[in-house]
């Protein structure tokens, strides 16, 4: 059954035609939509029933030759058979056909393109035909049931996550002309044992089941069933991105003699590795190369090293101690904690230290990430630290108690993000903006906390999910809000604010939290209160470097109420004790400020 033909921008008349075509003897009958063009049939989509599938070689007298992007996308087929006639298949033409078992590539088809066959994740044999030049990226991902693939010897490129997530897939062969395989084209195949490569390859090489390029100076992908020991080959320079990414069964890694940098990623997730030795021609280590290695025991930083990036060992959760080669020139190492070479610079704590940790006087930077998943009981911050840099803190979900020095000025973003268990936090004056997302995010257990004289803005989801918070106390004047929210989920808490502060109208408006003044307290519930010494005193509670005036009087129903002393309060709270408590029958006792 013909359909109106439509013209195209160029003046080309594309005929869509709708057909129902009677398959092969035994098969359903399938109904494929499809267009032609100069006598050449393009199948662009699919509406028949689920099951066993023929695509025709010809209708209508003319020949079925390509399938265009994501034709059969989302159909429950189970069985393909494409005709010797199709030359083309398009991006995407298969993808997420979970219940593809099988399909047969005839022998002409140049390229399987982007996404061909992506998460068919029933597909448990595929035989790419050698007339095949290229592969592109996602083009066989998540095909979870896909249990070997050999790459024939005409395939002049294999794309980025070609063949990731094949799970159960356990040897690859790669063909002879192969000269570039793109990033992690094998990676999180679970049960790959070998990568192996034609002899004559002129750009890859295999040594042990290792993919490694052909002179072998550089390391690119180890299969990640690679268990036990591994020796890196000395003739290895370079280490590639997430080349031994969750190789789960490593214990230990030594390094060749001539490996010069670690990549990105390389050993994430390797949470067997229990033993590692770096070499000492070693000069960087790359962001999050060593990260969620969560058996690692010990690292030795060697002298050469002269870069370690972000997160290169968060998350190694049994790792007490980093040290550092005497001679480097970049690093040093203070009680298993990694700094600069002139400790001004806290770069990674290591994960399996254990107990209160207070950060040396004279350090004056702590690094993105330097803290995250570790779990101090509790940190102090010396006064000599300016900055706390993004995630510092985040995921320490063992500390409970933490002293921010007096001279902070800046706190990254996300900077105490899922600090589960810290119960209270002082922002000190110092700070003049919380300004990065969701800086104490998830802080699910903080239940009070104040906030600085000078910090004038509060940024987004600043105090995000932090369910217990019923107090937040600020010094100074309303800080603005970011516009998409700062306390979301924080509905139990209150507002305090000091008298003579603006702007707390507008602050209760767009926060939607109350706001009341907040007045000093006298400490009734501590070991403060009642008789000490013979003299009766308490508590007070307040801002640090504020005065309180304590006044007294003997008659409530006629009171005269006289100052008896001011207290200048000192981090917060200062003791109160009157002499003349005896000379009364009774007294009672307020506050206020001067």
């Amino acid at each position: 059954m013909n359909g109106s033909p439509i013209k195209t921008r160029s003046g080309r008349v594309t005929l869509l035609l709708y057909a129902v075509l009677l398959a092969a003897p035994g098969a359903v009958n399938a109904q494929f939509i499809f267009t032609t063009n100069n006598g050449a049939i393009n199948i662009i989509g699919y509406n028949g029933s689920p099951g066993s599938i023929v695509i025709p070689a010809t209708t209508n007298g003319y020949p079925v030759t390509s399938i265009a992007n994501s034709a059969f996308a989302y159909r429950g087929m189970t069985n393909v058979t494409i005709p010797n006639s199709v030359i083309g298949i398009g991006s995407g033409a298969f993808e997420y056909c979970s219940s593809l078992r099988s399909v047969t590539i005839p022998n002409g088809v140049s390229n399987i393109d982007n996404s061909t066959f992506y998460s068919c994740s029933s597909l448990t044999n595929v035989t790419i035909p050698n007339s095949v030049t290229n592969i592109g990226y996602t083009a066989f991902e998540y095909c979870s049931s896909l249990k070997s693939v050999t790459i024939p010897d005409r395939v002049l490129n294999v794309g980025s996550d070609a063949f990731n997530y094949c799970y159960v897939m356990t040897n690859v062969t790669v063909g002879g002309s192969v000269i570039n395989l793109w990033t992690q084209p094998f990676n999180y195949c679970y049960k790959l044992a070998a990568i192996t490569v034609n002899p004559t390859n002129a750009f890859y090489s295999s040594t042990n089941g290792v993919l490694f390029n052909r002179s072998q100076n550089t390391l690119i992908e180890c299969p990640m069933r690679k268990a036990g020991a591994y020796t890196v080959p000395d003739s290895v320079q370079f280490i590639n991105q997430y080349s031994f990414e969750q190789c789960t069964n490593l214990t230990s890694v030594t390094m060749g003699a001539k490996v010069l940098n670690i990549a990105e990623g390389a050993f994430e997730g390797c949470s067997g590795l229990t033993n590692l030795v770096l070499n000492t021609n070693l000069t960087g280590i790359s962001m999050e190369a060593f990260s969620v290695c969560s058996n690692l025991t010990n690292v030795m930083i060697p002298s050469k090293v002269g870069y370690i990036g972000e997160q290169a060992f968060t998350a190694c959760y049994k790792l007490a101690a980093i040290t550092v080669d005497a001679n480097n020139s970049w690093y040093s190492s203070v009680g298993g904690v990694l700094f600069d070479k002139g400790q001004t610079t806290l770069v990674q704590y290591p994960g399996g230290a254990s107990g209160g940790y207070t950060i040396p006087n004279g350090v004056t930077s702590i690094a993105d990430w330097s803290f995250a998943a570790c779990n101090p009981t509790s940190v102090t911050i010396p006064d000599s630290v300016t900055s706390i840099g993004v995630d510092a803190f985040e995921g320490c979900t063992g500390m409970t108690n933490l002293t921010i020095g007096s001279n902070v000025t800046s706190i990254g973003g996300e900077a105490f993000d899922y600090c589960t268990h810290l119960t209270s936090v002082t922002i000190p004056d110092s700070v003049t903006s919380i300004g990065g997302i969701d800086t104490f995010d998830m802080c699910t257990g903080l239940i009070t906390v104040t906030i600085g004289t000078n910090v004038t803005s509060l940024g987004w989801n600043a105090f995000s999910w932090c369910s217990s918070l019923t107090s937040i106390y600020f010094r100074g004047n309303a800080p603005s809000l970011d516009p998409g929210g700062v306390f979301p989920d924080d509905a139990n808490a209150t507002v305090y604010y000091l008298p003579g502060t603006t702007g707390w109208d507008t602050f209760e408006a767009n926060s939607g939290l109350p706001t009341v003044p907040w007045t000093p307290q006298a400490q009734t519930g501590d070991g403060s209160f009642g008789v000490q010494t013979n003299q009766f005193g308490f508590n007070i509670t307040w801002p640090g470097a504020t005065s309180v005036v304590v006044e007294a009087c003997t008659d409530l129903g006629n009171s005269v109420w006289s100052p008896v002393a001011t207290n200048t309060l000192t981090g917060g709270s200062s003791y109160f004790c009157d002499p003349q408590w005896t000379n009364y029958p009774g007294r009672f006792y307020r506050l206020r400020s001067p």
